[in-house]
């Protein structure tokens, strides 16, 4: 029996791509990005992802801020960046009995890196 392997980056941007197509998307939305920080994720993983994000603009619809608006807002960057942080930290969660301190920490070691790298691209961009 053979394992399946994960999507490479390329792959990834496909599937963000791919799965971001059945829902309303701003345009500041960069797939490029996305697939940097879902290095590990399946398929599976990167649809559950786009999906709560997409559910984002649901829930805004029941805030008092939206309450005037009856129309489920496009899903941004935002959005996605925090599906995907949450998403990682239930993957983390559930491979913590398997998973060795050191490998966690190199995990958090690669989200902190990418997260200052993207940090430094807004600050670039402003």
């Amino acid at each position: 029996m053979s394992a399946v392997q994960l999507p490479n980056q390329l792959t990834r941007v496909s599937l963000f791509d791919l799965f971001l197509t059945k829902t309303e998307v701003d345009g500041d939305v960069d797939t490029e990005i996305l697939a940097q920080m879902t290095e590990g994720f399946s398929g599976a993983d990167i649809e559950s992802t786009c999906r709560e994000a997409a559910l984002k603009g649901v829930r805004d619809l029941f805030t008092k801020e939206m309450s005037d608006q009856m129309k489920v807002r496009p899903t941004n960057q935002q959005d996605l960046l925090e599906a995907v942080d949450c998403y990682r930290r239930q993957l983390l969660a559930q491979a913590s009995n398997n998973v060795g301190v050191e490998e966690r920490a190199y995990v958090c070691k690669t989200c902190k890196a990418i997260k200052q790298e993207l940090d430094q691209q807004n600050l670039d961009h402003e």
